[in-house]
């Protein structure tokens, strides 16, 4: 048009991020601090209340302002509108189960009269629903953290790894030296009194003996294990996705991301957590199939020397690892964990008659020491339906929100180890470990915010 200027459109940077979501993104990487490092604290003697969880109430809060401020998006709720059902589901089933159970004639036998851990029933009631209130929180909090977030967020939980894996080694190099602070800081007040005989596997003794293992700070070296997975599938996928990089740029990166993987996999190592070794590696290889056909057979020679590091690196410290061993596997399926888990449970069930369609609700069963079990009997088999149907949600969550192949594969890499490692131990029903995993798939499938068109005249 005659007179006017040359129209100029306006790119939008996707990482422009407005104070709110600067202030969502600081709080995000400090919740990540906290729910790796920080210790557990008790609420009138009664409630775990761990530093993250008041951070989540600020995140929530902000999180209202912004959709009073209509600056939100429906699909962010996704995840949070999927916790909410499925914990309502549950909500129902346990209402139905309670009144079945009422009309019962049968006695179902409890431990010790009390609930599944040796609590008062109604105690574990409230802990079961104030569980699932933390999730839908989490997931609310970081539904509209932006994905500028990501690799900030990403950056923190290394590091956090880092520090929990170099505890584990002093541990290692000085056992029994650091048990005291540890005691101190991370044990003391913990409700659960026998949470201190664990630290006797990180001792001089259980060094000497072949038995050494540690949690690190979380004391619990299968809790410590299950929250190294998600790490562990990440850091793994993004070397995968730099040693496939057509730029030389990204080759600079390799051994960053080699180095990190191998880090991750000798705080697991410490762990000696025989149900996340076999439940990750099982994992890991359905994993590999959803990276580029040709890009696997790249990758054929990198695994065969994975395996033959590995079965070196058992060669050499065989003295510590009995738990790592072909004796230790067998005896740990054959006659100690699993095979004791799987007779609790069977023991449980057989208990519980027909009410094993309905369950009996949270602390209305045996200790039976897995995810599995515990579904089973509180909620029992269509819980276990439901609890399967979540997972499958989530696996098609991962699908259709996270476009980067090789992020993609690490998450559904991480659903598949929760189901196959809830045999022997729990994910979803860890404090610990699953809030994690719905801050980081929050993280991972959270859109980049635009800004609008503006046109020069």
């Amino acid at each position: 048009m005659l007179g006017s200027k040359n129209i100029v459109p306006y790119t939008a940077n996707n990482n422009y991020q407005s104070t709110s979501d600067k202030l969502l993104t600081c709080l995000a990487c400090l919740w990540i601090v906290a729910a790796s490092l920080g210790p557990d604290s008790t609420f009138l003697g009664i409630i775990k209340i761990r530093p993250e969880d008041i951070i989540t109430i600020i995140m929530c809060i902000i999180v209202i302002f912004k959709i009073q401020g209509h600056k939100v998006k429906p699909y962010s709720f996704q995840l949070t509108f999927k916790l909410i059902l499925f914990s309502i589901s549950l909500f129902i089933i346990s209402i139905l189960s309670t009144y079945i159970n009422s009309l019962s004639q049968e006695v179902i036998t409890y431990v010790g009269g009390v609930g599944t851990f040796g609590n008062p029933k109604n105690l574990e009631i409230m802990k079961e629903i104030i569980r699932f209130i933390k999730y839908i929180l989490v997931a609310f909090a970081f539904s509209q953290v932006s994905e500028g977030s990501w690799k900030y967020a990403l950056n923190i939980l290394i590091i956090s790894c880092f520090i929990m894996i170099g505890v584990q080694l002093f541990q290692f190099i000085m056992p029994g030296v650091i048990t005291s602070t540890i005691n101190e800081i991370f044990v003391k007040g913990n409700i659960e009194g026998d949470i201190k005989d664990i630290l006797i596997y990180s001792g001089k003794s259980a060094k000497e003996e072949g038995q050494f293992r540690t949690g690190s700070i979380m004391i619990n070296p299968n809790v410590f294990g299950a929250f190294l997975i998600a790490p562990l599938f990440i850091v793994t996928m993004k070397y995968f996705e730099y040693l496939n990089s057509p730029f030389l740029k990204d080759r600079k990166n390799l051994l960053v991301w080699l180095s990190i993987s191998c880090i991750t996999i000798t705080g697991l190592f410490l762990t000696q957590s025989r149900t996340m070794l076999i439940s990750i590696v099982l994992a890991m290889i359905t994993t590999l199939m959803f990276i580029p056909h040709a890009f696997r057979r790249k990758i054929r020679h990198f695994i065969i020397g994975v395996i033959i590091i590995s079965i070196i690196f058992s060669v050499i410290f065989s003295d510590f690892t009995y738990r790592y061993s072909l004796e230790g596997f067998e005896k740990g399926l054959m006659q100690e964990s699993f095979n004791k888990k799987v007779d609790w449970t069977l023991d449980a069930i057989n208990s519980l008659g027909y009410l094993i369609v309905t369950g009996t609700g949270p602390a209305g069963s045996a200790f039976v020491d897995n995810e599995l079990g515990l579904i089973l009997l509180w909620y029992g088999l269509i819980g276990y339906l439901m609890y399967i149907i979540f997972y499958c949600s989530l696996y098609a969550h991962v699908s259709r929100r996270i476009n980067n192949i090789y992020q993609r594969a690490a998450f559904r890499g991480i659903l598949i180890t929760y189901l196959i490692g809830s045999v022997g131990a729990s994910f979803f029903l860890n404090n610990r470990v699953f809030p994690i995993f719905i801050a980081l798939l929050s993280l991972a499938c959270a859109k980049p915010v635009q800004l609008p068109v503006r046109i020069d005249r």
